[in-house]
């Protein structure tokens, strides 16, 4: 049961059409998803109404690109930090999104599984340790004592 009609290409306003276009020639374009693959036939319609009607909105797709595909870390650190987010927030779609590219950039499944269960990971590698406190320091206190190093 879907929460929002997929609207297809052709019912879409002006408005809409360019807002989805935007989202089919932007980085999100290259996860593998069926949703935002070019070609597809529908997209999630509060998508295209919302973004499309207010400006702003095209904007903050600008800045989730910005963080997700910018970002200094490595993809597999990217993805695992997604993944502990949407753990903590129980975030279902997150997660089975954001699982099979973590998996797909090299995350230990196992690591991934103990997450999934609400365990501390066993077996993470350091660059993945600091990750997953760093995270976890950052969602039960809204704050960080890690500080980066200064050189």
């Amino acid at each position: 049961m879907r929460r929002f009609r997929l609207v297809p290409f052709v019912e879409m306003t002006p408005p809409q059409k360019a807002y989805a276009d935007a989202v089919m020639a932007g980085p999100t374009s290259a996860t593998g998803s069926a949703a935002v693959v070019p070609g597809a036939a529908t997209i999630g319609a509060r998508s295209t109404s919302t973004c499309a009607a207010r400006n702003w909105r095209g904007r903050w797709r600008l800045v989730g690109e910005y963080v997700r595909f910018k970002t200094s870390l490595p993809a597999k650190l990217n993805e695992f930090a997604i993944l502990v987010t949407a753990r903590q927030w129980g975030a279902q779609y997150e997660w089975f999104a954001h699982h099979r590219l973590a998996m797909k950039e090299g995350l230990n499944p196992a690591v991934a599984e103990d997450l999934a269960q609400g365990r501390r990971p066993v077996g993470m590698q350091a660059d993945e340790e600091i990750i997953y406190n760093f995270s976890q320091e950052l969602h039960t206190k809204h704050a960080s004592a890690m500080r980066p190093s200064r050189r």
